[in-house]
């Protein structure tokens, strides 16, 4: 799989940036609940952009894998899939292990919002995105999203 620059056609996409590892589990569908400290109206599709920092308190080794290998296998700075957006609400202790949060991370009910995913859709080729925060636009080439959902592992690095 070969680095793609991002061209000014095809489909137009809100994105927002995410830590890995937590951008290759909503590509793969284990992280399916978003927990963010703002709510937006927005609703539909929403490229999820791996963050070019990785999330430094998450322990790599719960995969067997050297640092070197994560890395590889969860690329920074790309976008990763595409998911439907398809509700934010206050979050609660029953969002946990779709948030993929461990119970000391847990913030007290309705004090953050719970954005819901669904359908996660690989990018298939590594295409370099410089995120932001809050969402922004990115313009991605018509045939680089998978048009299945749960993509076979891979899709954009992830294992």
């Amino acid at each position: 799989m070969g680095v793609r620059e991002v061209k000014k056609e095809g489909l137009a996409l809100k994105a927002l940036s995410v830590r890995q590892p937590w951008a290759c589990f909503i590509e793969n569908g284990e992280k399916t609940v978003e927990c963010r400290s703002w709510s937006t109206s927005y609703r539909g599709r929403l490229l999820i952009c791996a963050s070019a920092q990785r999330d430094r308190t998450w322990d790599m080794s719960a995969f067997g894998l050297s640092r070197d290998e994560i890395e590889e296998a969860m690329p920074v700075g790309v976008a990763v899939c595409v998911v439907d957006l398809v509700d934010v609400r206050p979050l609660v202790s029953t969002d946990r292990e779709a948030a993929c949060m461990a119970e000391e991370e847990m913030p007290p009910d309705g004090e953050r919002y719970a954005w819901i995913f669904k359908n996660p859709r690989s990018v298939l080729d590594i295409i370099p995105v410089k995120g932001k925060l809050g969402f922004f636009d990115v313009d991605l080439p018509e045939d680089a999203v998978a048009d299945e959902v749960n993509v076979p592992e891979g899709g954009a690095g992830c294992p």
